[in-house]
């Protein structure tokens, strides 16, 4: 009785600190919880108390021995909570209902901050310095496109996907590279994902999202992930000699985001890039 009692609390803690923000740890998805399991630990936790609770409450109801009213309060609560308790477990390993979730996990999910609210406008999340924010002009040639950003490194690519579950400091310790994320409108003062930075992590959060590499034949040294985003910008992930260590100057990206026309043209566009080195 208790001991659901005790764990009920808990769960319901973790999940409150989830709807809070400040335990994103969950978003990693380990195991079998591809889902919500985060925001679902609220249903767990008050279905785990009303099974601890069930006897108790019933035995206010059989003073001088069972009854029938003790027998449908036992009933109800503990095969209630044992209801919300499975309901959270499915919520946590395939997803909670989209008019459920925090704020900020729609956010990071490209949905409406409210339900039934509009939804944001991927191209209006895009950073000032992107090309469709500053609306350059996209030719496919040698010449015709360059990256927006000088070469960041790798860590720091990867700290921008990771801040979304909290981990963007254990990707990169270095402050001057996370303070430089910060400048580029990536990172919040907390070190997670702003708009923007959500949006360079879509390919992992936003359903409506498709991904694509693009990178030479045989592959070279460098390579780019394209995530499309509601067939109207695609969010690039500039990747050079990843995996390479221990060459100098190895380990090396960058982002941008351009409006999407076609995925020939995107290859036309990035092939000069990544054919380059």
């Amino acid at each position: 009785m208790w001991f659901f009692i005790l764990i009920g609390a808990v769960f319901l803690v973790l999940g409150w600190g989830a709807y809070a923000g400040w335990n994103r740890r969950w978003l990693s998805r380990p195991l079998i919880y591809a889902g919500h399991l985060g925001p679902a630990m609220v249903p767990m936790g008050v279905g785990l108390v009303l099974m601890g609770l069930s006897t108790p409450v019933a035995d206010l109801f059989a003073a001088g021995g069972p009854t029938t009213a003790s027998g449908i309060a036992w009933s109800v609560g503990f095969f209630g909570g044992l209801a919300l308790v499975v309901a959270g477990h499915l919520m946590g390993t395939s997803g909670m209902p989209a008019r459920w979730r925090p704020r900020w996990v729609r956010a990071l999910e490209g949905l409406a901050p409210r339900p039934r609210g509009p939804a944001p406008v991927p191209g209006d999340l895009a950073p000032s310095w992107s090309t469709v924010a500053t609306g350059t002009d996209l030719t496919p040639g040698p010449t015709g496109y360059a990256p927006p950003l000088e070469p960041i490194p790798q860590r720091s690519v990867q700290a921008v996907v990771n801040a979304a579950w909290g981990g963007a400091r254990s990707r990169q310790k270095d402050p001057a590279q996370l303070q430089l994320l910060q400048r580029l409108n990536l990172l919040d003062g907390r070190l997670h994902p702003t708009p923007a930075g959500s949006l360079m992590a879509a390919r992992l959060y936003w359903e409506s999202a498709a991904t694509l590499v693009i990178e030479a034949t045989p592959p070279g040294r460098r390579s780019v992930v394209v995530t499309i985003v509601d067939h109207e910008i695609a969010v690039l992930e500039f990747r050079q000699d990843w995996g390479r260590p221990a060459e100098p100057g190895a380990g090396l990206g960058g982002f941008d985001v351009v409006p999407f026309r076609s995925e020939e043209h995107l290859g036309e566009l990035l092939r000069p890039w990544v054919t380059a080195v």
